[in-house]
């Protein structure tokens, strides 16, 4: 009986396929808003009820979060960044999770702004690939902080203030789907749909630190060597 040869490149395909299994084999998580700070009464609803927030409270996707007017609360969002909540709001934390990847720490965070103001600092993306958005009356302000840390002001409907970094305004006006950069330092002006320099008469609150999104150390994926006996071919 003779030996039948292995083809080299059917080795060279199942190394590869191993190979490729293995570099996207990634793992993703759902994060959790911790309270970090609070001032006045809050409270949140995750579909069972209205609850008063507590300093060190856990918040999960789906909340609905609540200040009354005197009231202000920060949330830590981990590798997002932080949020400062002024009274008088309402949002929802739509999305808010990382996925580790060998390209670095992939973070997709989605704050629906329904009503009031918040003030967010958003550390530099650990991946091109990361989204921050905020979701407001009119449209999505996604901020940029691919190439340096963003930070941020707006005010429900479309008040919106980019303090550091950038974000593109999505928005619809009149039927019409429209979008606008704001660079650092400028406001969207909504009368004529352009972005101009932040005026001197508005007031940015006190922005709060965030943490330093995680260095992530690239693993290169390893496979573990196959031995292959490859039998000759009589007369070659």
């Amino acid at each position: 009986m003779k030996n039948r040869p292995i083809s080299r490149i059917g080795v060279l395909s199942a190394a590869l396929t191993f190979s490729l299994s293995l570099a996207l084999n990634v793992q993703g998580e759902a994060l959790s808003a911790k309270v970090g700070s609070l001032k006045g009464g809050a409270f949140y609803d995750n579909g069972s009820g209205a609850v008063a927030l507590a300093s060190g409270a856990e918040l999960t996707a789906g909340s609905v979060i609540t200040t009354s007017p005197d009231s202000e609360i920060v949330l830590d969002l981990g590798a997002s960044g932080a949020l400062r909540v002024l009274g008088g709001s309402t949002l929802v934390i739509d999305r808010l999770n990382v996925e580790s990847t060998g390209a670095g720490a992939v973070v997709d965070t989605q704050i629906d702004l329904r009503n009031g103001s918040i003030a967010g600092s958003v550390p530099k993306f650990a991946s091109a690939l990361s989204k921050y958005e905020v979701k407001v009356p009119s449209g999505v302000v996604s901020i940029d902080a691919r190439d340096q840390a963003s930070s941020f002001f707006i005010t429900a409907p479309e008040d919106i203030n980019v303090v550091q970094g950038s974000s593109v305004f999505v928005y619809n006006r009149d039927g019409v789907v429209r979008s606008v950069r704001i660079a650092g330092g400028n406001q969207f002006n909504a009368s004529n749909n352009t972005a101009v320099p932040i005026p001197p008469t508005v007031q940015i609150p006190t922005l709060p630190a965030a943490t330093p999104a995680p260095t992530m150390v690239q693993v290169q994926p390893t496979t573990t060597p196959f031995n292959f006996f490859i039998s000759p071919t009589k007369g070659e």
